[in-house]
């Protein structure tokens, strides 16, 4: 955890430092699907030199069960779900991307390295209240530091736009047993789509 502490005021501190210097700052918004769950997310980047890119990611995440499968009741007529989480997780993480191959590829790809730390809200809603809004209305409220690492590749397309394939590492501690776990994450894959402005 002193680990990721370290990270992330290092991280946040490049990010402020290249929004007085980054030019062509792009917006992302992806789809993601990980061990834990799934979810969309959404990025906001700036390249500072040919190799490296500084920016905000963020993650909607929808925690499922491990033992969570949808069963029809044939007395409603309806699909139900058995085990079902509701917990959100919301990691906002500044990010470093480095590119080893810049201008050494001959074509329209670009991998990259990527290092991400920040702040993981988490909200925890009351799996025995049937009505939604109470549900959520009661729900637990975290905040942890969490991270990500992985790798991934940018496909530039025509116009500015770039679509974007990566896969890394969750790390997502829980401030408590949450759902019987300390915590969440593990392998994620996630696509996006971006755009210059």
């Amino acid at each position: 955890m002193i680990i990721l502490n370290k990270y992330s005021v290092i991280i946040i501190s490049l990010i402020l430092f290249s929004s007085a210097y980054g030019k062509n700052w792009q917006n992302s918004f992806g789809l993601v699907a990980g061990n834990s769950g799934s979810g969309i997310s959404y990025q906001k980047s700036t390249k500072i030199n040919s190799n490296i890119a500084l920016g905000v990611h963020t993650k909607l995440y929808d925690i499922k069960a491990e033992n969570e499968f949808v069963v029809y009741n044939r007395y409603t007529g309806q699909p139900e779900k058995t085990s079902e989480k509701y917990l959100i997780l919301i990691p906002t993480f500044g990010f470093i991307n480095y590119y080893p191959f810049e201008g050494k590829i001959e074509n329209n790809i670009a991998p990259f390295i990527t290092i991400q730390s920040g702040p993981l809200f988490t909200l925890d809603a009351n799996e025995f209240n049937d009505k939604f809004f109470d549900r959520w209305q009661k729900a637990g409220t975290y905040l942890t530091i969490g991270g990500h690492f992985g790798v991934g590749v940018d496909i530039l397309m025509q116009g500015g736009s770039q679509v974007t394939v990566s896969a890394g590492n969750d790390i997502y501690p829980m401030k408590k047993t949450i759902d019987g776990k300390t915590r969440y994450g593990g392998l994620a894959l996630e696509f996006s789509f971006s755009k210059s402005f």
